[in-house]
This record gives C-alpha cells, structure tokens and sequence, in this order.
C-alpha cells in the first residue's frame, strides 16, 4: 500500500513539479488507482497481521507512516487536479492543511479511546477515499482549462466569484470541516475521566492554532514560497 502511494506521488511530481502543468489523463486516472489500491491493501494488512500472529507496535507504527504518505498521495493528486486553474494558492495550501488535521485527529482518537475509528455519523474513510477518486476520474476526461469545466465561474455573494476547481477544493474543505468537529466532539464524550477530557482538548488547541495562523495569518508571499 505505502509503495501505490508512493508511486503516486511520484509520478504527479515527475509530470507536474511546479503543479502548474496540466497533467495529461492518465496521470490522474493512474494516480487515483494507485491511491485506491494502497487503500485496499491497506485494510488488509492489519487482518492479516493478526490473522499470523506477527502484529507488533512497530508494525502499527510502520502502518501509520504508510498512511501519512495516502495523505501527501492525495493533496498531490489534488492540486495536479485542480491548482493549474486556481489564482487562489491559499486555498491550495488550505486543502494540504485539512489532510494532515484529518490524519492528526485519527490519531489523537486512537491514542484516547484505545481504537481506531473509520467512520462518524455514517460518513468514513471510504466514502472520502471513493468519492474523491470517483471524482478525479471523472474530471481527467474533462477539459481542464479555463474554457472547460473546472474553469466554468460560479457565483459567490460578495466576490467576482470563484471556478469550479476552487468551488471542488471548498467542496472537499467542507465535508471535511463537518466531520472533524463530530469526531472530537463523539470523542470527548467517550472519555470517562474529566481530567483526561481537559488533556485531550489541550493536546488539539495548538495544532488549530497552527492551522488557524497558516490560513489567515501567514504572508501570501510565504504561502507562495511555500508551495513552491
């Protein structure tokens, strides 16, 4: 599974190293494979651990590090998508940042409640994971150019607007903004002890606080640098 991720990173990077190249279709269409498939592989290898009797720690661990590299697989995915079309570079950033909050709070999860948790209010990690490939499939056939698609303008009240690229990147943003609040607050509620509560939310404040001052704090200029 890490190594489908790892060829999909590398193989945005190898045609889009700036992501301002327009990838050819079968890059997406080959980068959403491979993404599905490690996440496939990826629900199978802790069954089979167990099933062997060779699970371990540092076979959690190890797993864990494979799974932080699904996330870089996906936002590279994404921004060869979508960044070409989009002015907006905080908003590309913005999408990198929800994916390491999401894998951030997946793990803060496990660490209190003893369990791993694939799903809140029906909504989990496979319909994340189909919806968006189902999407990327779909959006590499189109024409993605400003006269395409994803450069149609959609109205947005007190702008110019914004195109579709930009609208499917807040689109995404959004789902996840829902989801994360009822993942720490189903969680918060699971923990027995007050004092573990207090630690537990005071483990998250300086990771917001970091992603709050990466949004809206941070010089477009550093956000430029950044991306690039």
């Amino acid at each position: 599974g890490g190594l489908c991720h790892l060829g999909a990173v590398a193989l945005t990077v190898a045609y889009c190293p700036t992501f301002r190249e327009v990838a050819p279709p079968w890059v997406l269409q080959l980068g959403a494979f491979l993404i599905y498939a490690g996440y496939w592989l990826d629900c199978m290898d802790g069954k089979q651990a167990r099933r062997t009797g060779s699970s371990s720690p540092l076979g959690q661990l190890f797993d864990h590090s494979c799974d932080a590299l699904s996330l870089m697989a996906h936002f590279c995915i994404t921004a060869v998508l979508v960044a070409p079309l989009s002015e907006q570079r905080r908003l590309v950033l913005a999408n990198l940042v929800v994916l390491q909050l999401t894998f951030f709070l997946t793990q803060w999860l496990e660490f209190h409640l003893r369990q791993l948790r694939h799903q809140v209010a029906g909504l989990g990690t496979t319909e994340l994971i189909t919806g968006s490939v189902a999407a990327v499939l779909i959006l590499s056939v189109s024409d993605r150019t400003h006269t395409g698609m994803l450069g149609v303008r959609l109205p947005v009240p007190f702008t110019d607007g914004i195109n579709a690229a930009e609208g499917y990147m807040i689109f995404y943003m959004g789902i996840n903004a829902v989801v994360m609040p009822l993942t720490v607050v189903a969680t918060l509620r699971r923990i027995p002890s007050a004092t573990q509560k207090v630690f537990a939310v005071l483990a998250v404040l300086p990771v917001v606080a970091v992603v709050l001052t990466t949004l809206f704090v941070w010089p477009e200029y550093i956000i430029q640098d950044h991306l690039r």
